[in-house]
């Protein structure tokens, strides 16, 4: 029988492909990369003898490259920077945790997530990209002093500066090696052929969009901070910079549902939730429930489960806006009734546990503008769509008009006043006109001094054979030793 975890990756004879994930966290990364290597070391597709070639030298490459030289392989790592685990290193801001989305299972907050058999790479508590880059760098580091190509183990060459697509694979039968052209040494003039057992490909997402097509110019040169690198000055626990009272978030997927979040809240995710519990531990009347009851939990979950086995079973876009409608309507109907059936002190009180200052206060001008493409938020996380449901019709009952959803709108155009958009810094806290369109054809205008883009990411050239593979979150149990 096939081994299923190699038929879900598989892209090509011999290729296999951790790239374009729709669920691409740092921990479903290391999952998938040791599913891999192990099942290619089980069936004998990778050993002694059958080298490992592998792009990209983030969490997921580093990590299928040692535990692959564990097993005995000769591993090449083709990374097109000069250095490791290049996306994470640069995200200062951001945190990154193993179970956050877990929720509500058990072990959710933990930050380690079950599991069996070893992972080169684990990663087991919060901390932001940049300080878990510092911890797997030092990994590698101890890697190389002590393991490299010594007491049985395969070696691990790494090429930095290379890119992969300028590599040339041969087309061979499954049962042959793959061979490949390329420039494999420093200041090589001519292409030589290797090769290799199999091909892993962890290259990653791609640039994120938060600037304008050139071509259409109509954001006149504005360019949003990036998700993971760039400061949008929403600090956890402090005010909104000066001069920000009108916020427009465009996009519907984590990355706008977090970003509605620390524009009502300050916080997201995990802490947010522990303000909710917090809320629930100071409740003035015990009678009605704060946190979501376990029979709302398992409504919520059997609709989040339905929906991703839609998705992952989808052979194209035919039928998704549909079960995204059902998955979200079930979230949203949830939600909105427990919020309703709470008394006036009850929502006023729990408003004030979450809500900043600034959006209670009946004299600040802030107002938050949530654009999203379909009628419903897209493909999300459970514990962000919980939280970003709950802050609307929480807004909605006691600062009614200061959140307004746009269902099937889009971000149309971005017009500076009395400044150029040249820098996010530029930008933060000016006056800008963004116009809406909305899915009737009518536009409106809104005045915004903190424009917050999340359009996903760029579409990227494939790799030769490349596709999404599987795209649903791996899960973290009974890991092969």
């Amino acid at each position: 029988m096939p081994n299923q975890v190699l038929a879900l990756h598989r892209v090509s004879p011999r290729c296999y492909d951790l790239t374009g994930l729709r669920t691409g966290s740092v921990r479903d990364q290391l999952l998938r990369s040791t599913l891999v290597v192990t099942a290619l070391c089980g069936e004998r597709a990778i050993g002694v003898g059958l080298p490992l070639l592998i792009f990209g030298a983030g969490a997921a490459g580093m990590n299928a490259a040692m535990l692959a030289a564990a097993r005995h392989v000769d591993v090449t790592v083709v990374e097109l920077t000069r250095n490791v685990f290049p996306s994470i290193s640069a995200s200062w801001l951001r945190r990154i945790d193993p179970t956050e989305y877990d929720w509500p299972h058990g072990h959710w907050k933990a930050a380690q997530f079950p599991m069996v058999g070893t992972i080169p790479l684990p990663q087991t508590a919060a901390m932001s990209g940049a300080s878990l880059a510092a911890a797997y760098t030092k990994q590698w580091d101890n890697f190389l002093k002590t393991r490299n190509g010594l007491n049985g183990y395969g070696t691990v060459t790494l090429l930095q500066g290379m890119n992969a697509h300028a590599l040339v694979e041969s087309d061979l039968p499954a049962n042959s090696f793959l061979e490949v052209d390329g420039h494999w040494l420093p200041g090589a003039k001519a292409m030589h052929t290797m090769q290799f057992g199999a091909r892993l490909s962890c290259i990653g997402h791609g640039k994120e969009q938060v600037s304008e097509v050139p071509m259409l110019r109509k954001w006149n040169g504005y360019a949003g901070p990036e998700f993971w690198t760039d400061s949008d000055g929403i600090d956890a626990n402090r005010p909104l910079p000066s001069g920000v009272t009108k916020i427009v978030i465009s996009g519907a997927g984590d990355g706008g549902m977090q970003d509605l979040q620390r524009a009502a809240t300050s916080l997201f995710g995990r802490e947010l939730y522990e303000s909710l519990e917090w809320a629930e531990n100071r409740n003035p009347w015990p009678g009605f429930n704060i946190l979501p009851t376990d029979g709302m939990l398992k409504i919520l979950m059997s609709a989040e489960e339905t929906a991703r086995r839609a998705f992952g079973w989808s052979p194209s876009h035919q039928g998704m806006p549909r079960t995204l409608q059902k998955w979200h309507d079930t979230f949203e109907h949830a939600i909105d009734t427990m919020v309703r059936a709470w008394p006036l002190n009850v929502a006023t009180h729990v408003a004030q546990d979450l809500f900043r200052p600034e959006l209670l206060d009946p004299a600040s001008k802030l107002q938050i503008t949530w654009l999203m493409r379909h009628s419903t938020p897209g493909y999300a996380y459970a514990l962000n769509r919980y939280l970003s449901v709950l802050l609307c019709s929480l807004a909605d009952r006691i600062v009614p008009g200061r959140i307004e959803v746009f269902p099937s709108s889009t971000l149309y155009s971005i017009a500076p006043v009395g400044h150029l958009c040249t820098t996010i810094a530029t930008c933060l806290g000016k006056k800008h006109v963004v116009e809406i369109e909305h899915g009737n054809g009518m536009h409106s205008k809104r005045d915004a001094d903190l424009i917050i883009v999340r359009h996903g990411v760029e579409p990227r050239r494939l790799l030769k054979g490349a596709s999404a593979p599987v795209p649903e979150q791996m899960t973290p149990f009974d890991l092969p030793h």
